[in-house]
């Protein structure tokens, strides 16, 4: 068989190459959320339930979340729309975001009801890890991450 080298378009991980980024604990995911506001607090909760890239719920209506069924439909991605299936608990914190949104509004609200947009968090998240004493590389995609190893 022959040896293959690195895939192409394929980012990198844990400092191996590019663009690295913190992994968090648990324990370290748990100093970071005690130090964010309520709504940074749901898009971390977010990506940590469905593993999802920071820029995909930005493109995600109410009307994607299928309740019955308990899957997320997720429309704009770089790997094309796919549906993600949730857990009890992914499921429950759903419902819980969207018990007073209906139909075409935004999937994921900052505070002051506007859509979220993944670049809008930046210097917000950089000062919760910072505030928490977590590492100065912690960035939305470091609780993809967390969710995708768990």
């Amino acid at each position: 068989m022959e040896n293959c080298g690195p895939f192409d378009n394929v980012g990198s991980w844990h400092g191996v190459g590019g663009n690295s980024h913190a992994y968090l604990t648990e324990e370290q995911r748990t100093a970071l959320f005690s130090h964010c506001s309520p709504d940074l607090q749901a898009l971390l909760r977010a990506l940590l339930f469905t593993a999802a890239r920071p820029g995909e719920f930005a493109g995600c209506i109410v009307a994607d979340f299928d309740r019955p069924h308990g899957t997320l439909l997720i429309r704009e991605s770089k790997t094309g729309e796919r549906v993600a299936t949730l857990s009890t608990a992914a499921i429950e914190f759903f419902k819980t975001q969207l018990q007073d949104r209906i139909g075409s509004a935004p999937l994921m609200l900052r505070a002051k009801r506007c859509c979220v947009q993944k670049d809008a968090w930046k210097k917000t998240l950089r000062a919760a890890a910072a505030a928490a004493e977590r590492p100065s590389d912690v960035v939305l995609y470091s609780l993809r991450d967390a969710a995708i190893q768990n």
